[in-house]
């Protein structure tokens, strides 16, 4: 999210809005929310200037939060949480009129089969699944037979996919 927020920042958008989860519930990948945050102090926007939605990883509700940023203020960038929430993002600028990416640009993440079709297709991340899969078993095995409960974090490469 930090990386979305920096390629858009480096073609000139200033107004980088997050569609996705923002609350504290850690099955709702409030670490991509930090990252957003993250990449707003990056860049020198900082995280007092957010304009954000917190919604859930559907493309009803990525439409849904849309509309209701579009009422307040419209960004030139939004970030979307996931290329789910982005597919119901671009149907709200759309909608709105907004040309894609002309007047707002939009970055998904997970690499979905979906963006590919859509019209403009989506900037998004790939990330590798079957290895992030892997080390998720790893972990869980390790935990079940060492009761250990410590927090672990990886790192995974990825690739942008404009």
């Amino acid at each position: 999210m930090a990386d979305a927020v920096r390629l858009l920042y480096g073609k000139g958008r200033r107004r980088i809005a997050y569609i996705g989860p923002a609350g504290t519930d850690r099955v709702l990948n409030e670490h991509r929310f930090a990252g957003y945050l993250e990449g707003l102090d990056s860049v020198g926007i900082g995280r007092g200037n957010a304009l954000y939605e917190s919604v859930h990883l559907s493309p009803q509700d990525g439409y849904e939060g849309t509309l209701r940023l579009l009422d307040r203020e419209t960004p030139d960038a939004i970030v979307a949480a996931n290329d789910n929430a982005a597919i119901g993002v671009l149907r709200a600028l759309k909608e709105r009129g907004l040309d894609v990416p002309g007047r707002v640009m939009l970055t998904g993440f997970d690499d979905s089969d979906a963006a590919a079709f859509l019209e403009p297709s989506l900037t998004t991340f790939s990330v590798p699944a079957e290895e992030l899969g892997r080390f998720a078993a790893k972990i869980i095995v390790d935990r079940c037979m060492n009761e250990r409960d410590c927090p672990i974090r990886i790192s995974i490469p990825y690739t942008l996919i404009e």
